[in-house]
């Protein structure tokens, strides 16, 4: 064990690392096996601004995804939604 505290503390960390990876892999193993249901959700016209239709708006990029693990009866299900994004020609974007 080294004699330095940070150093110490380095190396208590890494051993608590290597201690719970094995199952930290079991649980993404598992994960592959949970069913997954998609979902695209698109930008509707009445969700826009007054004044503005769907044709003033570009797609900025890759669109969001998002997951969320559900309790349905007596199994897990991840849910995951792609979610557009659009923008305003000539604004900037992050």
């Amino acid at each position: 064990m080294p004699e330095q505290p940070e150093d110490r503390a380095k190396e208590k960390r890494r051993k608590a690392w290597r201690a719970s990876e094995p199952e930290s892999q079991n649980r993404r193993r598992q994960r592959k096996d949970i069913p997954t249901v998609v979902e695209v959700r698109e930008v509707q016209a009445e969700a826009l601004p007054a004044g503005y239709s769907l044709e003033d708006f570009r797609v900025v990029g890759k669109s969001k995804v998002l997951h969320r693990v559900e309790h349905v009866g007596e199994h897990l299900v991840i849910q995951k939604y792609v979610l557009q994004t659009l923008a305003l020609p000539g604004m900037l974007t992050p």
